[in-house]
């Protein structure tokens, strides 16, 4: 009987040692476990402030793609509109630059209807004028800034300048016998009237 107690109360003893030991392990478990918790509450507080700072950044993102669509268009806009006003402005300038010129023999202005003789009295005097009447066979477009001399087929006796220039604007300059120079000295006064320049020498 005393040896059954004895192997009991070692029994108990055991089993007392083993729930100590039991509580002691579930102790730092529900520890661990408050520690985790804890952790996780840390980790999930973490990721709500990040997502929060997305969907700010997200947000500021998006304003800044409309702002930057919006300066896109503008830009679009104003080049588009400086391009337009640079046509215009280069055509304005080439119409402004731009004259015609008819250097040619009498026979053949004649012919074209550029110049008639007016006043003649049976074939005899008169004066070449000019009728008005465009041919693109005869005149040749020139740019005035650039073009200020022309070489005529004539001596400078038998060349006679028909449309209206300012005196001083443009002189006759004898190369040879049989050739001239038509010098323009002063663009800016000799185009200041007419576009049209009329030039014609005998044949």
């Amino acid at each position: 009987i005393r040896k059954a107690i004895k192997e009991n109360l070692e029994k108990l003893a055991k089993l007392e040692q083993e729930k100590k030991d039991a509580l002691a392990k579930a102790k730092a478990s529900g520890k661990k476990v408050t520690e985790l918790e804890g952790q996780v509450t840390s980790m999930e507080r973490l990721i709500g402030e990040m997502k929060k700072s997305l969907e700010e950044k997200d947000t500021m993102l998006a304003e800044l793609e409309t702002k930057v669509l919006g300066l896109t268009q503008k830009v679009e806009e104003q080049t588009a509109t400086i391009a337009e006003k640079e046509t215009v402005i280069e055509t304005q300038t080439k119409t402004i630059n731009t004259a015609q010129v008819a250097i040619a023999g009498q026979k053949e202005l004649q012919a074209a209807g550029v110049i008639e003789k007016k006043g003649a009295f049976l074939g005899m005097r008169g004066s070449w004028v000019q009728t008005g009447k465009f041919d693109p066979q005869i005149f040749k477009e020139i740019d005035v800034t650039k073009d200020t001399e022309f070489s005529i087929a004539a001596p400078v006796k038998k060349i006679q300048v028909l449309s209206t220039h300012p005196a001083g604007s443009y002189e006759l300059v004898a190369v040879d016998e049989k050739n001239s120079t038509f010098k323009i000295v002063d663009a800016a006064a000799f185009w200041s009237g007419e576009k049209f320049l009329v030039v014609k020498y005998k044949d």
